[in-house]
């Protein structure tokens, strides 16, 4: 029979921090994630298990059977599917500890994990969280090869500067792992109720956004990133969450909300404009190469009948283009787009239809 988990006295006067895994039809999975932190450095945590009422229900309860003479595991079982967010918040609703971290059943943790991050938050109490450099893997274990390094990304949310820190995020393409893959830093438990309270009157919670929940922590405070690989972060599972994908206007307009309800009005003003340059790269499609595409769907605009463009932004844009300052291009663009109405979408869309065909004729 194992010798029960005890805590030394100096390890009961260390914070609280709350594990909190809610997972979904992956004992296996769960058997690791519960593995990884049974086993952490920093040992006075609680793990709070929420399952939401997995089919595998006997799998599941094997795996917990494993831990029961862990007294730092608290384990539930809903007696009905609730859907990701519920689930989720429902084991942040249980959370006693000071700090808290996400876990799931399908990424891994070193040993340090806890201890490095909590460490690295006593070390720098200005900051808002603590997180690490990480590997990302596939479903089967295996190190992805050529994924762009978590490291040199992570690192420059430790600015001191609140404007500097946001716009970078901002400005960071939206679905980026690297982006998101921080909802598992360390932070304090009462900062994240805040912010998950505010999220859920802003209707921001709807599609589980996390690149949301990060950004309001960066709205906090700076992020703190220890260089080491402390965690195996999964991509390419089938996890299904949302019945369609989430819509990038959701994060985008999710920026503004939160920037709004929290941030002084002189931020807000100067932040707007990255974000009105991100509205305008999904307006536009976007994405490093498309710029030409841009200036084209704004050429077929002048053509359209009832849509007038100031003719001092088209010589504008040929002027800094010219001296390739692309923020500027990106302001007037932004201008420009802040006129359409689905209307206008529809005709644009059919004039250049009638473009292509007239084109593939003369062809």
């Amino acid at each position: 029979m194992n010798k029960r988990f005890e805590l030394s006295f100096t390890e009961r006067k260390t914070p609280l921090i709350s594990v909190l895994i809610p997972c979904y039809n992956r004992p296996e999975g769960l058997d690791n994630a519960l593995s990884d932190f049974t086993r952490q450095t920093y040992r006075n945590i609680e793990i709070v298990v929420s399952d939401n009422c997995s089919p595998q229900k006997k799998e599941i309860a094997a795996v917990m059977a494993k831990y029961a003479d862990d007294p730092r595991i608290r384990y539930t079982r809903r007696a009905e599917n609730v859907g990701m967010l519920r689930n989720s918040l429902g084991v942040l609703e249980d959370a006693r500890g000071q700090y808290l971290t996400w876990g799931s059943d399908d990424d891994r943790w070193d040993k340090d994990y806890l201890l490095e991050l909590f460490t690295l938050l006593k070390k720098n109490p200005d900051a808002s969280c603590a997180f690490c450099d990480y590997d990302v893997i596939n479903p089967e274990g295996e190190k992805y090869i050529g994924f762009p390094e978590a490291y040199p990304f992570l690192k420059q949310f430790d600015d001191p500067d609140r404007i500097s820190r946001l716009k970078k995020f901002i400005l960071a393409k939206e679905g980026y792992s690297n982006k998101s893959c921080p909802i598992r830093a360390l932070i304090k438990t009462e900062i994240v109720r805040d912010y998950f309270g505010k999220m859920q009157d802003l209707g921001l919670l709807e599609n589980w956004g996390d690149m949301l929940v990060v950004f309001a922590f960066l709205m906090e405070g700076r992020m703190v990133t220890s260089p080491r690989v402390l965690h195996k972060f999964t991509s390419g599972n089938d996890k299904d969450y949302f019945p369609t994908p989430p819509n990038p206007y959701f994060y985008l307009e999710g920026y503004l909300k939160l920037m709004n309800c929290r941030l002084p009005v002189e931020e807000v003003k100067v932040l707007r404009e990255f974000v009105g340059m991100k509205l305008t790269q999904a307006d536009c499609a976007f994405g490093g190469k498309e710029l030409a595409r841009t200036l084209q769907n704004i050429s077929t605009l002048m053509k359209v009948p009832g849509f007038d463009i100031d003719i001092h932004d088209v010589e504008s844009l040929s002027h800094y283009l010219e001296v390739k300052d692309y923020c500027a291009v990106l302001r007037i663009i932004t201008r420009i787009y802040r006129k359409f109405t689905p209307d206008l979408v529809l005709r644009v869309l059919a004039m250049q239809q009638e473009l292509k065909e007239r084109e593939s004729v003369l062809a």
